[in-house]
């Protein structure tokens, strides 16, 4: 398997078969939420530095009902490690304000 560079991009179904060669970690976020925007800043500073084969898919904490549902999700700012077939390996909620700490919690 050749490793592909990290990403941070928005959220599509169709990207979660990136799991099936890495990890892929659904963001909700939300544009009113100060650690929100504290995490995105910081990802998009360091996107060079986001693992190979890491996906982080940014996901609209006020608009994505279902899948806030599917995960238990209850506020914005949580990070859901989730597999191919989009099941959820694990839940990271608290000290991930930027791209170390996710990456330390993985």
């Amino acid at each position: 398997t050749v490793a592909t560079a990290g990403t941070f991009g928005s959220y599509s179904a169709d990207k979660l078969a990136l799991a099936e060669d890495g990890t892929v970690i659904l963001f909700f976020h939300a544009n009113w939420c100060p650690s929100c925007r504290a995490l995105e800043s910081d990802l998009n500073a360091s996107l060079s530095d986001i693992p190979a084969n890491t996906h982080i898919l940014k996901l609209d904490y006020d608009t994505e009902t279902e899948l806030k549902k599917k995960y238990g999700v209850v506020r914005q700012h949580t990070l859901v490690v989730v597999d191919a077939n989009g099941n959820e390996i694990k839940k990271i909620t608290g000290l991930t304000n930027n791209l170390e700490q996710v990456i330390n919690q993985l």
